[in-house]
């Protein structure tokens, strides 16, 4: 990437290209990012897999479990912020916007025939997630404790199988460099991206 560039259309552009290309590389840093929500008590902060960004319609998607605690703050709070850092390159990217689940569609059943089997396993817990157990296997359903289960067998998951969608109104970027850090902002104006240097 040439973060380096103060062209800011150009940066706006190797922002979204270093996103979208994340998802397909396991060992990139900005695959994996922080997925902040609010409820009425406190704000709640976790890590996701950014499975898709889409430049042209401003969403980054992540995938979850149903059951989760997450999908209800986000019913009542939508307004949500992600947070990539790239240590290698010293780049932040903070995110923000609306989320919300995707209805169980095809795109979503597409999403799930493409799970591989281990991460199926997730989604078939009979118990949900965050609920305290006895032991750290207690989760996991007894009869695969000792095998692996079949892929027919983890259809099962598809019940607790959720494509959460976030639509972006602002990205933040920040560059950490010896000369002197930079920092830029980018709002969504209902029809194009307003861009802003900021004072690091």
């Amino acid at each position: 990437m040439n973060w380096h560039t103060t062209d800011l259309p150009e940066l706006l552009r190797q922002i979204q290209h270093a996103l979208h290309t994340a998802p397909a590389a396991p060992t990139n840093p900005l695959r994996t990012a922080a997925f902040i929500t609010a409820s009425d008590s406190h704000p709640a902060a976790r890590t996701v897999v950014l499975r898709r960004a889409d430049a042209d319609t401003r969403q980054l998607v992540f995938y979850t479990d149903a059951r989760s605690a997450k999908l209800h703050e986000l019913e009542q709070h939508p307004a949500v912020a992600w947070l990539f850092y790239h240590p290698g390159e010293q780049v932040q990217i903070r995110a923000s916007g609306t989320a919300a689940r995707q209805p169980a569609d095809e795109l979503a059943r597409a999403a799930w025939a493409a799970t591989p089997l281990p991460n199926r396993l997730n989604y078939c817990t009979p118990l949900p997630p965050g609920t305290p157990v006895d032991n750290p296997d207690a989760g996991q359903p007894v009869a695969w404790r000792h095998r692996e289960p079949t892929p027919e067998e983890t259809e099962t998951g598809w019940a607790n199988f959720a494509v959460v969608v976030t639509t972006l109104m602002r990205l933040e970027w920040l560059l950490l460099r010896p000369q002197g850090a930079r920092r830029a902002r980018f709002d969504w104006n209902g029809t194009a991206w307003s861009a802003q240097w900021l004072v690091p």
